[in-house]
């Protein structure tokens, strides 16, 4: 789900991916258009709009779909090219997720890596941070960070699984701070890497306000979680 915000077009807009269409809701929530699929093996994970544009990432196909509002394609973003030096997105599961910013850039969870990098609307690559590791500030596991989200001021916020862990980064990877653990999630160290808690599996989608408060969905307790930063 994405909505469109005061600064771009058809404000309050609501974009939902299905599993077979994208509908197109006004601020009255009556249905406007349904997009058709361009490609039948499509997974959905993810969707972003900035102006004009409307990104989705495609799990299935590995790469991000630039549509217009009308729900036209208007380019393909991340798909492997030596040419242009893009190695393609790594997605072992359907974890990936995308941000659009209001300055002409996409940013895109590379999980398979457990990097974030940044594309051009237009499908250039630019920088991407994030290592693998053990400590703090690195993402840990098979297929880290599952989602991201971004600050007004450039900062990104990341959700991993796993280790479910809440993280503040810089606007260039720099670890800033640690929103929330396991603990704070409600996870016992006890189930940590045992399967039959599922919380191995547990992904915990976020998502940020103009006050700098931290919204986490939680798919165990089926809550919504709220971690305001401590003035």
């Amino acid at each position: 789900l994405a909505v469109s915000a005061d600064e771009q077009a058809e404000t309050g807009r609501l974009f939902v991916t299905l599993s077979d269409a994208i509908k197109v809701l006004g601020d009255d929530h009556q249905v406007l258009a349904t997009w058709p699929l361009p490609n039948n093996d499509m997974l959905m994970t993810s969707i972003a709009v900035a102006g004009e544009d409307v990104f989705v990432a495609d799990a299935g196909n590995r790469m991000v779909w630039r549509f217009n509002v009308t729900g036209e394609v208007t380019g393909r973003i991340g798909e492997a090219d030596a040419a242009r030096q893009i190695p393609g997105f790594v997605i072992p599961h359907l974890n990936f997720d995308i941000v659009a910013g209001s300055e002409g850039l996409l940013y895109c969870v590379n999980p398979g890596k457990l990097q974030v990098s940044t594309y051009s609307f237009d499908g250039d690559l630019g920088s991407s941070w994030g290592r693998a590791g053990s400590t703090i500030a690195d993402f840990f596991g098979c297929c880290n960070p599952t989602h991201i989200a971004r600050f007004a001021d450039g900062r990104f916020v990341t959700s991993e699984k796993g280790i479910p862990r809440i993280k503040v980064y810089s606007t260039t990877g720099e670890l800033e701070s640690v929103v929330a653990g396991p603990a704070q999630l409600g996870i016992s160290e006890q189930s940590l890497g045992d399967p039959r808690h599922g919380v191995n599996q547990a992904v915990f989608d976020i998502a940020l306000d103009s006050a700098g408060r931290v919204f986490v969905l939680d798919p165990i307790t089926k809550t919504i979680r709220i971690f305001a930063p401590i003035s």
